[in-house]
């Protein structure tokens, strides 16, 4: 089974060879990683046309607080 990275580093997911270099990639569960394939590739209209089991909903709500607070510099609270 191919395991997968969030890279804040380089703003994208990386399979786990890639992720050797990069010190900071987040592993990331299955269930993110289609979530993000289909966040990426989405219509706006349905963007938010899917489910997702609550511990997902809290990865991704955790990388895009990582991803947010890292690229404006600055930490936001959020509350999951």
């Amino acid at each position: 089974m191919q395991e997968f990275y969030f890279s804040i580093k380089d703003n994208g997911i990386k399979c786990s060879a890639c992720s050797k270099q990069d010190k900071g990639a987040i592993k990331i569960s299955d269930v993110c990683y289609t979530s993000l394939l289909y966040i990426y590739s989405a219509d706006a209209k349905k963007l938010f046309s899917f489910d997702i089991p609550i511990d997902a909903i809290k990865e991704l709500s955790l990388i895009a607080k990582v991803y947010t607070d890292e690229k404006l510099e600055r930490e936001y609270k959020v509350e999951l």
